[in-house]
């Protein structure tokens, strides 16, 4: 059986579309920092996905919002080669 709400496996959040951040049921009471909101949860209209960024544990069905949860960072800082390197580092030569 697939659970259909996120409350069935203990995650406390409201059950609105969007993007929720809230302690892990799995390893949030192991932790020394307790409060820490470690389990992202991310709800559609058609499902709903949860990942936990300190233990690993995923749930839910929704194949899209799971990939959502997974994709990768972009590149924050482009890299404009030897020349920008230079400037941002001061070394002119």
């Amino acid at each position: 059986m697939v659970a259909t709400d996120p409350n069935q496996h203990g995650i406390r959040v409201a059950n609105k579309p969007g993007q929720h951040r809230t302690h892990c049921p799995k390893c949030s009471h192991l932790r020394r920092n307790k409060s820490d909101r470690c389990l992202s949860v991310v709800i559609e209209h058609d499902g709903w996905a949860a990942h936990c960024w300190h233990c690993g544990w995923t749930a839910g069905g929704n194949e899209r919002a799971r990939q959502y949860l997974h994709r990768g960072k972009e590149n924050q800082r482009p890299d404009f080669g030897t020349a920008g390197r230079r400037a941002r580092y001061g070394v002119i030569s």
